[in-house]
């Protein structure tokens, strides 16, 4: 009877050792994870940081500069929907606008699809470039969403505007962090 105890023990004791390896492991694996996703973030980051920044600091002060030289103050600066996207048409036909225009799209574009395929981070892709996001979305919406429509490459761009709003609504929250099982923190 003795022999029948000590084995269910020991076949106790080696299952509660293999559940919590299964757990370490799963553990392991999800901060691998999570770091990887935050990495190919801060990759985005030095070109963008590098090249597209700046190009999204002077296209917004273009545009600010456009709609303030154009929009008659009279009516309290207000625009229709219909006027508005004209306004945007005409300044993306001036200068060289199409051409930030294109770029940063595509930019931002390539974060949204990113975050979409779970193989970025949201959080860390919304401190880093949300602001700029969401500026050029509030800006240039029209064209993004007739682009939308007809079926063009913008929809992890605008996914990634709508994450941007829930979050900041609440209903978006963050995931577990695993960071405080990590040898050397953040």
């Amino acid at each position: 009877m003795a022999e029948h105890i000590s084995r269910a023990v020991i076949a106790t004791i080696a299952i509660l050792v293999f559940a919590a390896w299964a757990i370490l492991n799963l553990i392991q694996t999800q901060v691998a994870r999570n770091d990887a996703m935050a990495n190919r973030v801060f990759e985005m980051s030095r070109d963008y940081r590098g090249h597209l920044g700046p190009a999204s600091a002077q296209f917004a002060t273009s545009w600010n500069n456009y709609l303030n030289a154009t929009v008659d103050p009279a009516n309290g600066g207000q625009l229709d929907a219909q006027a508005y996207s004209d306004q945007v048409d005409r300044f993306l036909a001036a200068d060289n606008n199409n051409d930030s225009f294109t770029a940063l799209s595509s930019f931002y574009e390539e974060v949204g699809e990113c975050v979409d395929a779970d193989l970025c981070d949201f959080w860390t892709a919304r401190s880093l470039f949300g602001n700029d996001i969401v500026t050029f979305y509030h800006n240039m919406y029209p064209v993004l969403e007739r682009e939308a429509q007809s079926g063009g490459n913008v929809n992890g761009l605008l996914h990634f505007v709508d994450r941007m709003r829930d979050a900041d609504r609440g209903i978006l929250h963050r995931r577990f962090e695993w960071h405080w099982l990590r040898a050397n923190p953040d």
